[in-house]
């Protein structure tokens, strides 16, 4: 029997390259830190969510002492996932995630009829069956699924299914509402739950947050839903199948790029210049969270070189630069035109001002399209499609 994949697994083999997939299964390690502050957050909202769930007067003390022992948890013990352990995060990376996860549990209510992660698994013909059956074929972990019912206009009853999904990402677009992630997730809510009518998509950014959502109305998108199967049976058995490396400009940003033989080949033999460049930089890119760990405390020299961290001087202006150079300019005879002229308004600044005056009662909106103009640039590097 083939292993169960998960939606992560897919999209590695979709962002990179069949050969991903291969070194997972070979337990290549790669770097996880990125991750980290992420995973403090999601662990800790899953306790905040289940504890909501059992008791719904739960205080903010009562939040604070639940998220102080999953950080202590997380920073000593370590954690499971997916039946796998995990060694301990830094104390930085639980105690930025449990900032997050607080800021987002201060601000919004957790629904106490949810489910909190909870598993999802289906065997080769697409029917539920336990997260840990052996006979699973795909896996999946949704963050938030809530089942209630809504009355519609004719006070018929139909049921909701918000499906959630939180990102600790800044970069939220609704391009994610449509990737191979929420469609999985998608079917996988349909599937267990066949009589729910609506499944209401959300991703919410839990450090902007920017919440994008997504109607399916179950019986009118059908096909939708059974095209989202067909196309996840295809990628489980191409995931599943022995495929060749494709080393190129997608090593760019591949977690197993360190350890990839197939990269390292590239980078040294290719006569294509453009594939060597981009294998070179990805493997750099790869080797140098650990090498910036083995070079926290002490730079390593050789030569007339080191790598390493070094201190560096700049000048910025105090707090109140602007204010003590206009009460200069006034003193001088300066006028205020002339004195605006000087100051340097980027695009952060202007969306400040906008946004203070909006929360004054000004309609800020409609100068907004005048003040602000997009414009095109060249950018060199290896971008995404």
């Amino acid at each position: 029997m083939s292993k169960a994949l998960h939606p992560t697994d897919l999209r590695l083999r979709e962002d990179f390259c069949p050969h991903t997939l291969t070194l997972k299964k070979e337990g290549a390690q790669y770097d996880r830190q990125i991750f980290q502050v992420g995973v403090a957050a999601h662990e800790i909202l899953e306790a905040l969510g289940k504890s909501a769930k059992e008791n719904p007067e739960l205080t903010k003390h009562d939040a604070e002492k639940i998220a102080t022992d999953i950080c202590l948890a997380i920073t000593t013990e370590g954690r499971k996932y997916d039946g796998k352990p995990e060694g301990p995060m830094t104390i930085t990376q639980a105690v930025e995630g449990k900032a997050i996860a607080m800021r987002y549990f201060n601000y919004n209510l957790m629904s106490t009829t949810a489910n909190y992660e909870e598993p999802f698994a289906f065997n080769e013909d697409w029917e539920p069956v336990d997260y840990n059956d052996p006979s699973a074929l795909f896996r999946t972990i949704i963050d938030v699924v809530d089942i209630y019912t809504e009355h519609n206009d004719d006070g018929e009853p139909y049921k909701v299914a918000l499906v959630r999904d939180y990102k600790t990402s800044w970069h939220i677009v609704t391009e994610m509402l449509d990737n191979m992630q929420r469609k999985a997730q998608a079917l996988s809510v349909h599937l267990k739950y066949p009589d729910v009518d609506l499944l209401k998509m959300e991703v919410t950014g839990l450090r902007n947050y920017k919440t994008i959502s997504k109607d399916i109305y179950v019986h009118q998108q059908i096909d939708e839903l059974q095209q989202t199967k067909k196309d996840l049976t295809i990628a489980i058995k191409a995931a599943n199948t022995k495929s060749n490396p494709s080393p190129g400009l997608n090593c760019m940003g591949c977690p197993y790029a360190h350890c990839c033989t197939h990269v390292f080949a590239l980078a040294k033999n290719s006569s294509n210049t453009i594939k060597q460049y981009a294998a070179h930089l990805a493997a750099a890119k790869a080797l140098e969270p650990a090498v910036k760990a083995a070079t926290k405390e002490f730079p390593t020299y050789e030569g007339n070189k080191l790598i390493g961290y070094i201190k560096k001087q700049r000048i910025s202006p105090v707090k109140d630069a602007t204010q003590q150079l206009w009460e200069l300019w006034q003193n001088n005879g300066g006028e205020l035109n002339g004195f605006i002229k000087m100051l340097p308004m980027n695009t952060t600044t202007t969306k400040k001002i906008l946004t203070a005056l909006k929360k004054q009662g000004a309609n800020s909106d409609e100068i907004k399209e005048t003040i602000l103009k997009e414009s095109s640039y060249s950018s060199f590097g290896i971008h995404k499609k």
